[in-house]
């Protein structure tokens, strides 16, 4: 069976704060020494969910510089 999504349809916000987060987690985990938490800012996660526009490329361009 095919089903066919109306990609412009569905909102993506959720899954891409949590990939930010789980990545971040990781970046944090593996590279930071003496930095607070929370990191990043809940602000700042924020900003970057609202900027991705729900476009996982952007999540991904970002994480991935």
């Amino acid at each position: 069976m095919i089903y066919c999504l109306a990609l412009q349809d569905f909102d993506a916000t959720d899954d891409i704060r949590t990939f930010f987060q789980r990545r971040f987690a990781t970046i944090y985990k593996e590279n930071t020494r003496n930095v607070p938490q929370p990191w990043p800012l809940y602000s700042d996660l924020k900003t970057l969910v609202y900027k991705a526009s729900g476009s996982f490329i952007f999540a991904f361009t970002l994480i991935n510089s």
